[in-house]
Order: C-alpha cells, then sequence, then structure tokens
C-alpha cells in the first residue's frame, strides 16, 4: 500500500471512528448533511470541499520540499486550494485566541510547516450526530512527536514558512 494509500485510508478510518458514514450523512452530491451537525458553521467550511475522502494527502516533509525546490508549482497545488496536511507535532500554542500547530518532519527544527485551526472540530455526538469541540479541546489532545492528520486549505508562504488555514482535526 503507498504512502498517499496508506493516508486516505488513515483519514477514512478517523472519519469513521466519529460517527461519520460518507453514505449516511452526506448529501447526494458527496458533501456533509449540516442536518446531523450541531455546529453548522463547521458543516458549512467542511462543505465548502469535497468530502475528506476525495482530498489530497500530503506530507509536511513534502510541502517543505515543494516550496524549497519547486516553489511556483507549490503555489499552484497548494494555495488556496484544500487538502490533509499530514506531520509531526513540534508544537502547539494559542496566540491571541488563535490554535496553531507546528508540524515538521524532524530533521531541522525550524523548517516547518504551520496550520491555524478552525474554531470548530468535529467529534462524535450522540445518535449519530457530529458535535464540535472547540480548538483550544483539539490543542489539548496534541501531543509533541504526535503524527496527525489536518483538513485545510493552502495559504501560502509566510517568510519562508509554509502556512495553512481553516485546518480541521478529525481524530
Amino acid at each position: 500500500m503507498s504512502t498517499g494509500t496508506r493516508s486516505l485510508f488513515v483519514a477514512l478510518c478517523a472519519a469513521s471512528s466519529l460517527g461519520l458514514s460518507f453514505g449516511a450523512n452526506a448529501a447526494a452530491d458527496g458533501y456533509f448533511d449540516c442536518r446531523s451537525f450541531d455546529d453548522k458553521n463547521l458543516c458549512k467550511l467542511l462543505n465548502r470541499y469535497p468530502a475528506v475522502k476525495d482530498l489530497p494527502v500530503i506530507d509536511a516533509s513534502r510541502v517543505l520540499e515543494l516550496y524549497r525546490d519547486k516553489r511556483s508549482y507549490a503555489e499552484d497545488l497548494l494555495e488556496d486550494e484544500p487538502v490533509v496536511v499530514r506531520g509531526k507535532v513540534a508544537q502547539v500554542e494559542e496566540k491571541a485566541r488563535r490554535v496553531t500547530v507546528t508540524l515538521n518532519d524532524g530533521s531541522d527544527p525550524a523548517t516547518a510547516v504551520v496550520l491555524q485551526l478552525f474554531a470548530s472540530h468535529p467529534a462524535p455526538g450522540a445518535d449519530g450526530r457530529v458535535a464540535s469541540r472547540s480548538a483550544q479541546d483539539v490543542q489539548a489532545v496534541l501531543k509533541p512527536g504526535q503524527v496527525v492528520g489536518f483538513q485545510c486549505t493552502g495559504g501560502g508562504l509566510s517568510g519562508k514558512t509554509p502556512v495553512f488555514r481553516n485546518c480541521v482535526y478529525w481524530q
């Protein structure tokens, strides 16, 4: 099984563990049915893009490599595009009520990818509903060294650091 296929499988399993059934909770067009969400704003964000099963999965190390070696290609591929970003947590912090997660590939702490978390994240709810939890709740469960995946939108570079915005944690 390729790394991309394995990553996609992990993302699907994570969504399934939340009680998200793509057949039952998704509308006919493949988007989420907001009637099953407690947080309508979270559902609206997730519905801007195809369900997580359709998004490309890219490792933080590959993001760093693309921006370093093929910057214009990275910009075309990632900026303002939905993607699942996967990597090892280096740091989680909150500044001005905004939670950010820094992912790196372990080779150089100075090279990292920064994820700006959305205010709400899916969580299992009662009776098959999709509840939500805050970015601060997600911050509490993330630990340095943990390998994670987030659904995000590419935000370009901040200096030399790739940034992703509106990131949602699926586990």
